[in-house]
């Protein structure tokens, strides 16, 4: 950003538009959003590492109801905040949102649900069951209020 070499930016930038207009069976956008991480033929998947079968990041970030989890990460409100409001397409910080601030989940862009686990959202068990997750003081999957985030999101 404050670079001198401006030169710089204009080359990331010409190499960055030889990799997208590469012929569609090399890259392309994937347009299933509800498969993306779960797709391993992606063709949007640029860079790749192999290694063992693990799951550890998968499993420090599971609801502490799930078995072995640890809601290890949780997003932050601002991130969820970020999805719209389906009924105007608005923020629901805007003042003209139609969004209801205590109940933040119903009524927004399907976008959400699929990349921030909410209350009663459903997510799949390491044993690939899919189960509801309640996120709310007190609840199986909410624990203490010192472990919890702030209701209805994880």
């Amino acid at each position: 950003m404050n670079n001198i070499h401006l030169s710089r930016w204009k080359d990331a930038a010409d190499a960055a538009k030889t990799v997208v207009d590469l012929p569609q069976k090399e890259y392309a956008l994937y347009t299933h959003c509800s498969t993306l991480l779960r797709a391993f033929d992606n063709a949007k998947i640029i860079f790749t590492g192999g290694g063992a079968a693990s799951n550890p990041s998968e499993v420090a970030n599971y609801p502490i109801g799930f078995n072995k989890g640890q809601i290890g990460i949780t997003s932050y409100r601002d991130m969820s905040d970020a999805y719209e409001v389906l009924s105007t397409g608005k923020l629901i910080t805007a003042p003209t949102s139609d969004g209801n601030p205590e109940n933040p989940c119903p009524g927004r862009t399907s976008r959400l649900a699929l990349n921030i686990v909410t209350n009663m959202g459903r997510l799949s068990t390491l044993s690939a069951v899919t189960k509801p997750v309640q996120v709310y003081f007190g609840s199986k999957d909410g624990g203490s209020v010192n472990s919890t985030p702030k209701p209805g999101l994880v």
